[in-house]
């Protein structure tokens, strides 16, 4: 994302990744390890490593974080897919001025169902809420604010994963 004097604000991520169907998330590398935890569909985490190949199965594993609750470990890789600013409203949420969630939060506008946004960042975790939160511009009317990913099952803002679902 650059400015309109050409100041570069984003970056796509080769190192941010979503998960596109739940995996484990593995103590050590080889696969069928003990799991730290399971990595939800549409969880974005953070490669700490470059991915490796396990010569038993030929499969490509990376160690990352997960940016929820910076729990660690090993992934297989067919389970995700390259992180990219583009995500979609599937939910209708509010934009914020800020990333906390509070009484004190200005609402900016709703954002509706369908409307096409960009990420400024990648998503960081509200602590007080514990629901991750992104900074993001409106493509529609090029307002920036934050929006809530998801709640308690609700997806509010999907990464768009392809170039067909960005058009």
């Amino acid at each position: 994302v650059k400015g309109n004097q050409g100041t570069s604000y984003t970056e796509e991520s080769d190192k941010h990744y979503v998960c596109i169907r739940p995996v484990s998330l593995e103590k050590t590398f080889p696969s069928g390890s003990a799991e730290v935890r399971r990595i939800e569909e549409e969880e974005v985490f953070e490669a700490l490593e470059a991915p490796k190949a396990e010569k038993k199965e030929g499969i490509e594993r990376c160690r990352g974080r997960t940016l929820t609750d910076g729990t660690e470990g090993w992934f297989t890789m067919s389970s995700c897919s390259a992180w990219t600013p583009a995500y979609k409203c599937l939910s209708s949420t509010v934009l914020n001025d800020g990333p906390e969630i509070s009484e004190e939060a200005n609402t900016l506008r709703k954002l509706d169902v369908g409307e096409l946004l960009e990420a400024v960042d990648t998503p960081v975790l509200e602590k007080s809420a514990g629901l991750l939160r992104l900074q993001l511009r409106a493509q529609k009317d090029n307002l920036m604010g934050f929006a809530t990913l998801r709640n308690e099952g609700t997806v509010f803002l999907q990464p768009l994963l392809d170039d067909v679902e960005k058009k």
